[in-house]
């Protein structure tokens, strides 16, 4: 049995398609969000802006690191950012990350601007509502075996392995995305910009130490016999 953190294994394992490489659970959570958003909101952000999705595309890196492409908008982009590892009990171990949430829109006419402005409070309250329900009609795994799946969504914590991890919206706030531009002058995007606690607790597929071999210290395997006697 591998040693995980989330759905990070120990030897890392190849992601699925359209995962992110190391990080699969950023791809399901804003994957869940993204279906979330758009079934929830699209009728009303229609009136706001016909024809256009509320969320077009989903990325897991910052826009402002990879190229940027406007076609891809509105774009929902979530990212990781500082970590902190903390052990919280004997068997408890968690690694908390401040990550990203992004939701940038594309450039409009004034008076089309003026009227989504507004719309960035509804888009942060559906986020907040996302991450208590967990789970939407449009976000279904096949295979999932939950019987209330084909009609209420598969439950993305679930699909996230949720034992071992919590997720929480903590703040949020208007922002201007910069898109870089080697040649030329940079365009700035309206955007909303959200933070994410993201906890992801260590499941050891073999039995820890109390702490580091002390001297002359008979290490053990998991049933018991000796594997090597140590000097330190």
């Amino acid at each position: 049995m591998p040693d995980n953190f989330g759905l990070v294994q120990v030897p890392v394992a190849t992601s699925a398609q359209g995962e992110a490489a190391g990080d699969p659970v950023l791809s399901k959570l804003v994957t869940f969000l993204a279906a979330f958003l758009n079934e929830n909101a699209s009728k009303a952000w229609g009136e706001v802006v016909p024809g256009a999705p509320l969320v077009r595309t989903v990325f897991t890196h910052d826009p402002e690191d990879v190229v940027f492409n406007e076609r891809h908008l509105p774009a929902l982009f979530l990212w990781r950012g500082s970590q902190a590892a903390e052990r919280i009990a004997d068997d408890i171990f968690l690694d908390a990350t401040q990550c990203t949430l992004l939701w940038v829109f594309p450039p409009a006419p004034q008076e089309t601007q003026r009227r989504r402005e507004t719309f960035a409070n509804a888009v942060a309250k559906l986020a907040l509502v996302a991450l208590e329900r967990g789970r939407t009609p449009s976000y279904f795994f096949d295979g999932d075996t939950d019987p209330t799946a084909p009609t209420l969504g598969s439950l993305v914590y679930a699909q996230a392995n949720a034992n071992v991890w919590s997720v929480a919206l903590t703040k949020g706030r208007r922002h201007k995305f910069v898109e870089r531009i080697e040649d030329g002058a940079p365009r700035t995007y309206a955007a909303l910009e959200m933070t994410l606690e993201l906890q992801e607790d260590l499941e050891l597929g073999i039995d820890s130490f109390d702490g580091p071999p002390t001297a002359d210290a008979d290490l053990k395997n998991v049933d018991g016999t000796s594997v090597v006697h140590n000097q330190f």
